[in-house]
């Protein structure tokens, strides 16, 4: 498996949402280097930089440590790890609520353009002929 935001290799441009919350996760000079070269990492990649906490290569190994983790989390105060949590994010969230409309258009006038619109069609036409092998 892999994992990452990869629009660049498709010509688009990751959301300043999606930008902010990888910055939050894995800093500012990965994230940079990530986004401008659409980089997919593997498993060990994502845990080497901070992109996932741990990882398994078993479905029970997942699942007692996706326990283990929430099990932990429900001994925090509610309050107490959602503040905690909103400290982080609030800014990210505000400001994807006040710029929604314009982050909108911005979008759909970005992805209608000419030299967008042909690397997408490439793109989905390979995802075509490799759900069908």
């Amino acid at each position: 498996f892999t994992i990452g935001l990869n629009e660049t290799q498709l010509g688009i441009v990751a959301p300043y949402w999606f930008k902010d919350t990888m910055v939050n996760t894995i800093g500012t000079r990965q994230t940079e280097l990530a986004l401008m070269m659409g980089t997919l990492f593997t498993s060990e990649q994502a845990l080497a930089i901070g992109l996932v906490d741990e990882v398994h290569n078993e479905h029970e190994a997942v699942l007692a440590a996706a326990t283990k983790k929430a099990l932990q989390l429900s001994k925090i105060p509610k309050e107490a790890r959602h503040i905690t949590k909103m400290l982080m994010r609030q800014p990210t969230i505000d400001k994807l609520a006040n710029g929604k409309t314009e982050d909108i258009g911005y979008f759909c006038s970005f992805i209608q353009q000419p030299q967008i619109q042909k690397p997408m069609g490439m793109y989905l036409e390979a995802l075509k002929k490799k759900s069908k092998k």
